[in-house]
């Protein structure tokens, strides 16, 4: 896996919108930069140790394919990073879209092309993982995204998954409960109305929801 740098993620407003959110909380953080990250897996990758690179036109293609959003000169953002990936396990649909692109346009040596953003947090002194963890909690999204330190770590996002067997929340049986263990275990995000609302519909069908559902 290699990666290739985007654009500004977010727009100004929604970055001081952020921000405000963030320092009601921690008010020593002064300033966040987003920017764009494209994480590119080559086919060999998936079966040899040393993948064969891109030539510099192939390459130039891909880097052209992935030049959008607003232009900005490319700048080495300060600040503690946090990045915010597609959720492990998924394949996102701009995923989907943008490497149909790259293959069509002639890029067959790659595998996937993924995108994460990265959240550059500017504050008065370094944090510590505890309360960087607490920022990453309004960065993303739990149902669809994951939180990463390290790039390297994103490294998971092309792992092949095995299919799992479809298992069913024992609601019936276990009742509330069942369900907020679910939610955390599934990383779904359910507010309180939510679970509540799903235990009344599922004991009026008086079936259990699966992982699926």
């Amino acid at each position: 896996m290699f990666r290739l740098r985007g654009s500004q993620a977010y727009s100004s407003f929604r970055i001081e919108k952020l921000l405000a959110t963030i320092q009601a909380q921690h008010p020593d953080v002064q300033q966040i930069d987003t920017e764009y990250q494209h994480l590119v897996k080559l086919k060999d990758e998936v079966d040899a140790d040393q993948p064969p690179k891109l030539t510099e036109a192939e390459l130039a293609k891909l880097q052209s394919l992935l030049r959008y959003g607003p232009k900005t000169e490319e700048v080495e953002h300060r600040g503690q990073r946090i990045f915010v990936v597609p959720r492990f396990g998924t394949i996102s649909p701009w995923s989907t879209k943008a490497s149909d692109i790259a293959k069509n346009c002639g890029l067959t040596k790659i595998f996937r092309v993924e995108r994460g953003i990265a959240f550059y947090i500017t504050a008065i002194s370094d944090l510590d993982d505890s309360t960087l963890g607490e920022i990453a909690q309004h960065l993303h999204d739990p149902m669809t995204e994951s939180i990463v330190m390290d790039l390297a770590q994103a490294t998971k996002l092309f792992n092949d998954q095995p299919p799992q067997p479809l298992f069913e929340v024992p609601l019936l049986t276990e009742g509330r409960a069942a369900l907020l263990v679910a939610n955390t275990h599934l990383g779904l995000a359910l507010s309180d109305e939510e679970i509540d609302y799903l235990v009344v519909q599922y004991q009026s069908l008086k079936k259990n929801p699966t992982d699926v559902e």
